[in-house]
């Protein structure tokens, strides 16, 4: 499959501005931060690091999905705008997953989430060291790049999480 050319440059246009603003940072700052810094999507971003530590995912039925990582035990649940920042850790034996033309995730009887599944259009794996702890997720992504949803693992099943990454990986171009 041959690859367009102007796609290979962005990519190393996206890289070497990466590279070159970790270089010239001292700061631990955050990929929503880099990405509204440099003006590049957080995907742009994390397409970058694909290989290390992070996977490109594709994932047909996400009802199916979301049931599979209920067998993680404990996660972190986290949505972000401008303006506020929402994170919840959860057991995931009290989540119930509901499809209709969206997801709809309720937490111990009360509404945890409604996911528009039509406005998913990219999702990663990312394992990265953070404050000395590997930090493990999935995340969630529109057609511009921006976050919708970063599902964070908080318990030990990494064997489980693998497993889920070897059942959607999909090789990235």
């Amino acid at each position: 499959m041959m690859v367009d050319s102007a796609l290979i440059d962005r990519y190393d246009e996206t890289r070497d501005k990466l590279d070159s603003f970790l270089n010239n940072t001292n700061e631990k700052i955050r990929i929503y931060d880099i990405s509204k810094k440099l003006n590049i999507s957080e995907a742009e971003l994390l397409s970058i690091k694909i290989g290390q530590g992070v996977s490109f995912l594709n994932i047909d039925d996400f009802y199916i999905f979301f049931n599979e990582i209920k067998l993680l035990d404990k996660l972190m649940f986290l949505t972000r705008n401008d303006d506020a920042v929402h994170e919840k850790i959860v057991d995931t034996n009290k989540l119930e997953i509901i499809k209709d033309k969206n997801i709809i995730i309720n937490y111990n009887n009360y509404l945890l989430l409604k996911l528009k599944i039509a406005e998913i259009k990219y999702v990663f794996s990312e394992s990265k060291k953070h404050n000395n702890m590997i930090l493990q997720s999935f995340q969630f992504f529109n057609h511009f790049g921006r976050a919708i949803l970063k599902i964070y693992l908080k318990s030990e099943n990494k064997i489980i999480y693998d497993n889920l990454i070897n059942k959607y990986i999909e090789i990235y171009n």
